[in-house]
């Protein structure tokens, strides 16, 4: 359970990218975590459990576009290449997420905080200015920086982490 329930959400966004309507990704979302319950006895601990439950919800996805032929906008041998495309995207996320803590943890202290104002709180960048008593300019200026930052800094961490996987 603890596992789909720290997936889920990558799960349901592979399957929503990939079928026209909300209602028909809750849907399938619905059909896939059937699946991995009724399942799991079969999944392997200690193997990536994201790619077993994309698995599933690939074959989900494409038995809905098999059962609309008509309403079909790919040809089957593309729609299964876009699919696991998508999937490998979806599968590696989790290597970008740790890279991103990583190098939001690298920066300075009053960087953090002008990050966690702006993006957790979602506050603009004026109220930002406010509540930190500089300019609205400054703020932006420092946002640049720290954008700059972390781009460098994610950058050279997947790279560094691409490189240990091939070793």
């Amino acid at each position: 359970m603890r596992l789909f329930l720290s997936t889920q959400w990558r799960i349901y966004g592979f399957i929503a990218a990939l079928v026209p309507t909300p209602a028909d990704a809750d849907d399938i979302f619905q059909e896939t975590a059937l699946v991995l319950w009724r399942r799991f006895a079969t999944f392997k601990p200690g193997t990536n459990f994201v790619a077993w439950a994309l698995q599933v919800a690939r074959n989900k996805v494409l038995t809905y576009w098999d059962q609309r032929k008509t309403a079909r906008r790919f040809a089957p041998e593309g729609l299964e290449l876009f699919i696991d495309e998508l999937a490998k995207i979806a599968e590696n996320s989790d290597m970008r997420f740790e890279a991103l803590e990583h190098c939001l943890d690298k920066l300075p202290a009053k960087s953090r905080e002008i990050i966690r104002l702006r993006y957790s709180l979602g506050a603009s960048t004026q109220s930002v200015a406010e509540r930190l008593e500089r300019t609205p300019s400054a703020v932006y200026k420092a946002l640049n920086r720290i954008h700059e930052a972390l781009r460098d800094c994610l950058t050279q961490t997947l790279k560094q982490s691409s490189r240990a996987g091939e070793a």
